[in-house]
């Protein structure tokens, strides 16, 4: 039952009345009191009801003392000569504890108003980014009939590894989803005993089994034993028998540094167009990038790894641009002076790099030498990367002018920049 200020002013009206009467008889409206407890009435009404019932809890007191005094024979300009304080504090409280409730009020006012139109520009950014990222998914599908080359692979693997990024897994899935037209796989970890334990889905969560051995699932098997991706097609030509619409399509081994597989991913299900031997081979070099890039970021190397294992990823590169088509770009930054220290330079040009980037340093009899592969990228995120990094090495006194440049795009020929 919603509350009336009217009530509250007589609630409060005959309790301070009654006691009033019960501790004070002599003294309607304690007026021998400094402050007077009626300031309570107009402070309460004010603070609760705002200004009017504020000023009107403080004149009714403040009349009702002053009929009292009169009654008793007590002239008005005596009343106002001894009792000023009483006649005046009672109005001028209910006054400021409303206009302050006012501007309490309207602030608050204003924030829930404000509140609302944040809440649904938040439902209406969700339903739109939901929308967009249905949109892109059936692009991705339309993709596929000619090339799923044309998505953006490196800026979906950077994703993978910024901070605050879903688990690898989790998020490669959904890579691999919008790149290749995945509709329903799960990756699994090998355990030592040959067994088999999901740890991520795509798709429905109970087509796969939680655990299983590894021995059970023959793509899988054949997939670890071999270290290379395996296809139902495969399989089929090497004798084993057709279980079409029931057996897996692919199965891709996931290696660690040492080459030895301690994960699996297992297609079930796929966008009938991208079913090829180019979208397995598509999935197959997604997974050594992403295997790579998780090997080369320790707590604390960042991007760079020795120059021999900068080579096997440029060899990976190579094998994208030649059998997919996709682009990387290798920028080599050379600094003409001996004096420069290798980890002055990284220090200055490696927050520049993307999460994806793989770098090497060499300390050259001319200074130091830092080779860079941006992979699945080309000559317009090289160029600005050394932008960037010009303008970063002008700010370094002992870097500013001596810092040369060059970008190769992989199967394309060197060019300065």
């Amino acid at each position: 039952m919603k509350r009336h200020p009217f009530t509250d002013l007589i609630v409060l009206f005959a309790l301070l009345a009654g006691a009033n009467y019960l501790w004070a008889r002599g003294d309607a409206g304690w007026l021998k009191l400094n402050p007077t407890p009626w300031l309570i009435l107009p402070l309460t009404l004010g603070s609760r009801w705002g200004f009017k019932w504020g000023l009107a809890g403080g004149l009714i007191p403040t009349v009702i003392a002053l009929v009292a005094k009169w009654l008793e024979g007590v002239r008005p300009d005596e009343i106002l000569a001894h009792h000023a304080f009483f006649l005046v504090s009672g109005p001028v409280a209910g006054v400021l504890a409303g206009e302050i409730s006012g501007l309490l009020n309207r602030r608050h006012d204003a924030a829930a108003a404000r509140l609302a139109e944040l809440e649904t520009a938040h439902h209406d950014l969700a339903d739109r980014a939901s929308l967009v990222d249905e949109s892109r998914q059936l692009l991705q599908q339309r993709l596929a009939l000619v090339g799923a080359e044309a998505c953006s692979l490196d800026q979906q693997l950077r994703g993978l590894f910024v901070p605050g990024a879903p688990p690898l897994f989790a998020g490669l899935l959904r890579v691999l989803r919008d790149a290749a037209g995945l509709t329903e796989a799960a990756f699994f970890t090998v355990g030592a005993g040959g067994t088999l334990a999901r740890v991520q889905t795509l798709g429905a969560p109970d087509h796969f089994p939680a655990q299983m051995r590894l021995a059970d699932l023959e793509i899988a098997s054949v997939a670890v034993q071999q270290r290379t991706i395996t296809t139902c097609r495969s399989l089929w030509k090497a004798g084993a028998p057709e279980k079409a619409g029931t057996a897996p399509l692919a199965a891709v081994p996931w290696l660690n540094a040492a080459g030895q597989p301690v994960a699996v991913l297992v297609i079930s299900r796929m966008v009938f167009t991208a079913v090829n031997w180019r979208t397995f081979s598509r999935i197959d070099l997604i997974c050594r990038w992403a295997a790579r890039f998780e090997q080369t970021r320790g707590p604390s190397d960042g991007p760079l790894v020795s120059p021999v294992e900068l080579g096997s990823h440029v060899a990976l590169a190579q094998e994208a641009a030649r059998e997919h088509q996709l682009p990387s770009a290798v920028v080599d930054f050379a600094c003409a002076d001996a004096a420069v220290s290798g980890e002055t330079f990284l220090r200055v040009l490696a927050p520049l790099l993307h999460p994806t980037a793989v770098a090497a340093l060499a300390q050259g009899a001319g200074g130091p030498h830092l080779r860079v592969l941006l992979p699945l990228e080309g000559r317009r995120e090289a160029e600005a990367l050394i932008r960037s990094a010009g303008q970063v090495v002008a700010r370094e006194a002992g870097l500013a002018g001596r810092v040369t440049s060059t970008v190769e795009i992989i199967g394309a020929e060197t060019a300065p920049a």
